[in-house]
Parts: structure tokens; C-alpha cells; sequence
């Protein structure tokens, strides 16, 4: 879908790894949170940097939170900032301190929330650890768009049923990187977005 054209991982439990970076928000601010092994990383490799299910099948936790540069293929002249945050409790417990809300909350204009759909035993930790983002997001990105995304959808336990119930009013898709369906996804996602903003520019 693109090409990255700067990337980076920080810890938002230090202060020193952010020195001499730049956090200033391209086009579309994409933040991607979820439990841990709920497919965030896999999903912006696949997705952003072309990376096919053989080449990212091997799980690898992200450190804090990583941050991608790319140019969107499907809109020249768009960037997309990625923040993907590591689902540890070691980082979560930092995401909700004064010190970093603001970074990661503030002019965000997508939230991809994911959900594990292989793992029934995860819904009800991914339900509340998604209460709590939510709720900073509006607080500091109140015109976000919100989406869920039921990652790993070929070999699903839970049902459409499952996170309508939990995730009510929420738009939830089902993706999957082995079948490619996650691109689609995202490109779709993007791409409302942009045709949004566009709408309230004219």
C-alpha cells in the first residue's frame, strides 16, 4: 500500500528516547492499540509495508510504541503517521499519565482498535482496556473516527454476534493478513476518512 519513509520506536516510560524527534502529525494520524498479540504490528507490516503473511508469522512484542512515516499509495501526496503501541502493561500503565496523553491522544484521526477473534478468553480485558482508550481519545481527539477491527478472522472463535454485543455503535471489521483482507480494510478506512475531509474543506 506504501512506502515507509521514517520510522522509529520510543519507550514512553523514559524521557531520553524522544529527544530530537519530531512528533508533528502528517495528513492522517493512525493509532492502533489493542491487548498484546492482538495483530497491530502484523497489521501495519502487512498493510503499509507490503509484507506478506510468510515474511511477519513470527510474533514479536512492540517495544512502547512504534512510529511509521509512509506515503499512502491510495491518495498522492497523503502521509500516514502510524502509532503503533505496544498491549504490555508495563506501556499501557504510561499511555494515561499527563506526560504522554497528549502525544498519543491528541490529533488522532483514526483509532483502530484491535481484537484478537481467535481468543474468547480475551473479549472481556479487550472491552475495558478499549473503555479507557476511548475515553482519552475523546477527551483530546473529540472528531476521531473509531473503528474495530477483528483481527485474524480466518480461524475466528468469536462471532459477529460476540463483538456487536460488546462493541455496540462501533463499526467492526473482520480482517484477516493470510487472506489479505486487512489491506481492503485499511484502504477502505483511509479512504472514507480523506473523502470526509475533503467534504468539510469545500
Amino acid at each position: 500500500m506504501g512506502i515507509v519513509t521514517n520510522d522509529w520506536d520510543f519507550d514512553p516510560r523514559k524521557n531520553s528516547t524522544t529527544k530530537g524527534v519530531s512528533l508533528e502529525v502528517p495528513v492522517v494520524k493512525l493509532l492502533i492499540m489493542g491487548l498484546p498479540a492482538s495483530g497491530k504490528t502484523t497489521f501495519v507490516r502487512h498493510v503499509f509495508e507490503g509484507k506478506d503473511f510468510e515474511e511477519i508469522r513470527d510474533y514479536v512484542p512492540t517495544f512502547g510504541v512504534s512510529i511509521g512515516l509512509y506515503e499512502y499509495a491510495g491518495s498522492q501526496g497523503v502521509k500516514v503517521s502510524t502509532f503503533d503501541c505496544g498491549g504490555q502493561t508495563s506501556f499501557i500503565d504510561t499511555y494515561f499519565t499527563d506526560q504522554w496523553v497528549p502525544t498519543l491522544f491528541g490529533n488522532v484521526s483514526l483509532l483502530l482498535y484491535m481484537v484478537d477473534s481467535s481468543s474468547e478468553r480475551d473479549l472481556e480485558g479487550a472491552t475495558k482496556l478499549f473503555r479507557k482508550y476511548y475515553e482519552n481519545l475523546r477527551r483530546n481527539s473529540s472528531d476521531a473516527e473509531v473503528f474495530i477491527l477483528a483481527s485474524k478472522w480466518d480461524k475466528h472463535t468469536l462471532t459477529d454476534e460476540d463483538l456487536a454485543e460488546v462493541f455496540k455503535d462501533m463499526k467492526v471489521y473482520y480482517v484477516s493478513v493470510l487472506d489479505k483482507s486487512a489491506r481492503k480494510v485499511a484502504r477502505e478506512i483511509i479512504d472514507i476518512y480523506l473523502e470526509k475531509k475533503r467534504k468539510e474543506e469545500k
